[in-house]
């Protein structure tokens, strides 16, 4: 079994702390809150570029999904060595960015893997770390103290947008930042018993924080296109100590409407992304290697599962082509059917490892050969 199949376990088993995260879960001493309150005021922020209202292209996605430039892969790059815990992986047209979990950390590297540098430290399990309009924004804390996150990417204050309280980042759900020309979306658990939770938005030129959608028991994650938004919700512990969790995935318009289900039934979830006609997500499932990867039409009906069998499929990115995941291995998934390609074979990575992909390449954290680090897979002609 391998060293990322063995971490499994020990996830699973320190995932019940959803159950008892009110008690801090062995976190130790009480910490002041990043943010008191989802509604705690206006938040003065400085304005990005002229945002277009959101007019035209339907339901299209906001920012369109990356085209190949290649129809193979190239030779991997080690763009940052020592990466053992490097999560949420983004990129802009000269940086990769990531997070430790573990180290409290928020790191940048050069595309050719020079001038890396720590952006921010001391944050508190930082994570769903996304990037818009020249700011990187991400979710730091736990249940009791947690705040959405900001930053310039190339450097400077860090400020508390609103309150996102959340699950511990030891269960297998990723938590995402969503984006769309006004707004920034984020999840936020509520209150014990945890059925309060809500997705809130703050508009980009700053304001108050206010509730999208609410009663969602215990959101993990949130995308958006131009009408809609989708979300993963960890849903109830199925039995004291089993570490098992039914959630779902489910949608609800952008500006008010109601929600609608569109997966039940789903245990322990993952992480979701989406393109123009389908949300697609990944759940770890009742036991190790009992995990899928799962596609629904956004306008719903039966869901279609991609890959199954899965050790865990945790992070999902994807463009034009595929879905990008890891599973023993640096995966890729073709959108229009067939059998997944494995890129990269032989793949340790820890559980909170993540991977991206833009027009040049796929970007991944993992170790090859026994070697931890930052890595990247071009596109080749």
């Amino acid at each position: 079994m391998s060293s990322a199949r063995e971490g499994s376990r020990a996830r699973r088993a320190v995932a019940v702390c959803l159950a008892v995260a009110a008690t801090g879960c062995g976190e130790g001493a009480p910490r002041p809150p990043l943010f008191e309150a989802p509604d705690a005021g206006s938040v003065a922020l400085d304005a990005g570029p002229p945002s277009d209202a959101g007019g035209g292209g339907g339901c299209a996605l906001t920012t369109p999904l990356s085209s190949r430039a290649g129809a193979r892969t190239g030779q991997r790059v080690t763009l940052a060595s020592e990466a053992r815990d490097a999560a949420d992986i983004v990129v802009d047209d000269a940086w990769v960015y990531w997070v430790d979990h573990r180290a409290g950390t928020i790191h940048r590297v050069a595309r050719d893997g020079t001038g890396a540098v720590t952006l921010a430290s001391d944050e508190l399990h930082p994570d769903g770390l996304a990037l818009d309009e020249g700011y990187l924004y991400w979710l730091s804390g736990d249940f009791d103290h947690a705040a959405l996150r900001r930053m310039p990417a190339a450097g400077g204050e860090v400020v508390s947008l609103g309150r996102a309280r959340r699950i511990t980042i030891f269960q297998s759900a990723r938590h995402r930042v969503a984006f769309d020309a006004r707004y920034v979306y984020w999840p936020d658990v509520g209150d014990d018993p945890f059925t309060d939770g809500s997705i809130y938005r703050l508009p980009k030129s700053g304001g108050a924080p206010e509730a999208v959608v609410s009663g969602i028991v215990a959101p993990a994650s949130v995308v958006v296109d131009r009408c809609n938004l989708y979300w993963l919700a960890v849903g109830p512990l199925v039995a004291t100590g089993s570490a098992l969790y039914r959630g779902e995935l489910a949608t609800a318009p952008v500006e008010g409407g109601p929600t609608r289900v569109l997966a039940a039934e789903q245990y322990n979830v993952g992480d979701l992304v989406v393109d123009e006609r389908y949300v697609y997500w990944s759940v770890s499932g009742r036991d190790v290697e009992d995990g899928t990867i799962q596609r629904v039409a956004k306008s719903g009906g039966a869901p279609t599962t991609l890959v199954d069998r899965q050790f865990i499929g945790l992070a999902l990115a994807i463009d034009d082509r595929s879905l990008y995941t890891l599973e023993d291995g640096l995966v890729a998934i073709p959108l229009s059917g067939g059998a997944p390609t494995t890129l990269v074979p032989r793949l340790s990575f820890s559980g909170s490892s993540g991977v991206s992909v833009d027009a040049r390449g796929v970007y991944f954290a993992g170790s090859v050969g026994g070697a931890w680090a930052l890595n990247f897979l071009p596109f080749a002609p």
